[in-house]
């Protein structure tokens, strides 16, 4: 291999590394934007990456996008609404009944 190919090799392995980079967040995007949720939490527990997944009537969903500001908040009893298409959680407190939402 001359000069040339190893760097026509190097970018042609680059590229394909972007693209899957981009396509594996669109894909997780797309699925957490699917999501239609309105229930109480059961359940807060954390990948081993510490991506937040809750449980809401024994349905398990991953929280990537809210921020942890949003997710650090969210507690066993708390109600989640989110509308299918949106990227917007709405949170409200068990005890004070306070509405807080993702940005």
């Amino acid at each position: 291999m001359n000069e040339k190919d190893t760097v026509l090799t190097f970018l042609a392995c680059g590229g394909m590394f972007i693209a899957l980079i981009f396509f594996v967040i669109i894909n997780a995007n797309s699925v957490e934007k699917g999501y239609q949720i309105k229930g109480i939490v059961d359940k807060v527990a954390f990948t081993k990456k510490g991506i937040p997944q809750i449980t809401i009537g024994g349905e398990i969903y991953t929280i990537r996008f809210p921020g942890n500001a949003f997710v650090d908040k969210i507690q066993v009893g708390d109600s989640i609404v989110k509308q299918n298409d949106s990227k917007i959680y709405r949170l409200i407190k068990k005890n004070s009944k306070e509405v807080i939402l993702s940005k």
